[in-house]
């Protein structure tokens, strides 16, 4: 899912999307997002790369924020 107004919204992320890489590592599993995450803070600037519902490849940039 996509909260609106946050930074995957703000990318060009919509819901349905799937998130295939960030910083240009492959996702392969949730622990992988994790790890990544883990080392940026928020205000950092990250590469996504998805593809969108009809499977398009998909790029953007989204700046981390902090979590509720």
């Amino acid at each position: 899912d996509v909260l609106r107004g946050g930074p995957a919204d703000a990318a060009g992320l919509a819901p349905g999307d799937v998130l295939t890489a960030m910083d240009g590592t492959p996702l392969d599993s949730a622990r992988t997002l994790t790890l990544i995450l883990d080392r940026h803070y928020p205000g950092d600037v990250i590469d996504l790369t998805w593809l969108d519902r009809s499977g398009l490849q998909r790029f953007g940039k989204a700046t981390l924020a902090a979590g509720p």
